[in-house]
């Protein structure tokens, strides 16, 4: 059974933690995030049938970030790097981070997403990357950082 997975990938940051801490002293919080390919409900269904179907679904969605979006100049990813782990399974992580008194800190995580035909309303195909982007800003003075 050869099945073809046909969309328009495109990537953004999603928010994945904020910690506004306008007031006091500093603010640690644990929070989980996940890493890897999580198909649509379509798709899935799909993969159940074999370790070999399933293979080549997460190795044809890669392949698609990796030729149309190479390294996203909306995110700087670099999905190039991305097809060499064609079936990547997801991972959830723990992380745990620190906002200083009279600052907010958010994490957000560069996600593909994959929209087509074959994806019916909102359920996408979802990459979610290893590479998060921190924003820092500091109330006492107002600079924004990025990192």
């Amino acid at each position: 059974m050869q099945t073809a997975i046909s969309c328009v990938p495109e990537d953004g940051f999603d928010a994945v933690l904020d910690i506004d801490n306008e007031t006091g002293d500093s603010n640690t919080m644990t929070f989980e995030t996940t890493v890897g390919t999580a198909f649509s409900t379509a798709h899935e269904s799909m993969r159940s049938v074999s370790e070999s179907v399933s293979g080549e679904m997460g190795f044809q969605l890669l392949n698609i970030f990796s030729e149309s979006l190479k390294v996203s100049s909306e995110t700087g990813y670099d999905w190039t790097r991305a097809s060499s782990r064609a079936d990547q399974r997801e991972l959830t992580l723990s992380l745990t981070a620190t906002a200083p008194g009279h600052t907010r800190v958010t994490f957000e995580q560069a996600v593909g997403r994959c929209v087509g035909p074959d994806v019916d309303g909102g359920d996408d195909d979802v990459v979610r990357t290893e590479m998060f982007r921190v924003t820092t800003f500091d109330y006492s003075t107002g600079e924004t950082r990025v990192r």
